[in-house]
Parts: C-alpha cells; structure tokens; sequence
C-alpha cells in the first residue's frame, strides 16, 4: 500500500517540530505560506515527494523574563536557519509590489 503525503506538527510555546513524509514542495510553500502570513513563492524547481523534519523557534511567541518557565535555547535555528541547516532550502525576503518570501534553491542537507 502506497504511503500518503503527510506532515506532523508539534510544538511547544515557541518551539515547533515539523515532519514531513512523502511531502511535496508545493505543499510545504503553501504551509510557510500560513505559518509566516506572507506570500511565498517556490523557485527551486523540484518537483517530487520528500521526507525531512524541521525544528526550530518561532521567536514571536517567546516570553522573556518569567524564570519559572523554560526558555528554549538562544542557539535553536528560527524557521530561515532551520530550512537552510535542516533541510537544505534557502527562504529569503525580497520586496516587489508586496513583501514576498522566495524559496530560490535547494541544496542537499548534511548528514549531520
């Protein structure tokens, strides 16, 4: 039986794990796409289904200053970085008529 595209997310206050599991890239476009609020745009060119995991800090949705909750560390990768070191996809911002993010290449991540 053929496995279908999926994506799980988990997340904490502002620490989110995603996994993505025979995913295409257009689908992970229109996900950036309502994660962020802006429009982005695939300019990789890839076509075909990946499996990758992403985790990273969304640093909007952190708290400074309360000692009694947990803070993520500073070192985590905010979504830009963790595309980049986890997934080997570079998000930039441009600016046209309107603000929007482009993914404009791919590159294969390390084994690390």
């Amino acid at each position: 039986e053929e496995e279908k595209s999926a994506v799980r997310s988990g997340a904490g206050r502002s620490e989110f794990q995603w996994t993505f599991r025979k995913y295409p890239i257009a689908g992970l476009v229109n996900l950036l796409a309502s994660f962020l609020g802006s429009p982005v745009q695939d300019q990789t060119g890839l076509a075909g289904l990946y499996d990758f995991k992403l985790q990273f800090i969304d640093r909007r949705y952190q708290r400074p200053g309360n000692d009694s909750e947990p803070q993520p560390l500073d070192a985590a990768p905010d979504l830009f970085g963790a595309l980049q070191e986890q997934a080997g996809l570079k998000l930039e911002k441009k600016k046209g008529a309107g603000e929007v993010l482009v993914v404009d290449r791919a590159e294969r991540a390390s084994e690390n």
